[in-house]
This record gives structure tokens, sequence and C-alpha cells, in this order.
């Protein structure tokens, strides 16, 4: 059964690529969506240019909303948030 679950995280520093390059191969073999969503732009992770284009503009200590759609959404909200460094806010949806 799919579910959406979304965390607020906030960035300790700007992501890599092989950050982005993680986040985009982990949502591959989730078998569900993954999106960030900062500043009302809201990208799939599945595609690739638009999460490098994201990346390059969002800034340090930049608070980012993820939302999971899919089966166990609270292990991929943990599993995304750990490949990206940073500190989890809250936990809203």
């Amino acid at each position: 059964m799919k579910e959406f679950k979304s965390k607020t995280i906030t960035l300790n520093k700007k992501l890599s690529i092989n950050e982005v390059l993680s986040i985009h191969l982990y949502e591959k073999i989730y078998s569900g969506n993954i999106y960030l969503l900062h500043n009302h732009e809201l990208i799939n992770t599945k595609h690739l240019p638009d999460l490098v284009t994201f990346s390059l503009l969002v800034e340090e200590e930049t608070e980012i909303k993820c939302v999971v759609e899919g089966p166990n959404p609270e292990e991929a909200l943990e599993e995304v948030a750990s490949r990206m460094q940073t500190t989890v806010l809250d936990q809203a949806l």
C-alpha cells in the first residue's frame, strides 16, 4: 500500500555530486516516488538533470522538504536524509 510522508530537513552543507547520485540511485531501487521541495520548486529525484540543477541552487543551512510516496515511507525518508548527511527537523503528513 502506498503512503505519503514528508520531513523537513536542513542541509549541513551544499549537496555534493556523490550525494546527488546516491539519492538518484536509491530512488531507482525504491518502489515509489521521492520528491524534494524547496522555494516552491518540486523535483522528482528520478530525473537526474533536475536533481543536479536543484543541488546547485540550494545552499548550506537550507531547509528542504522531502516527500515520499510509496511503501515504508519512513524508511525511505531516513535513507534519503542519511544520504544527504542532514539533520531532520520535523515530520509531517
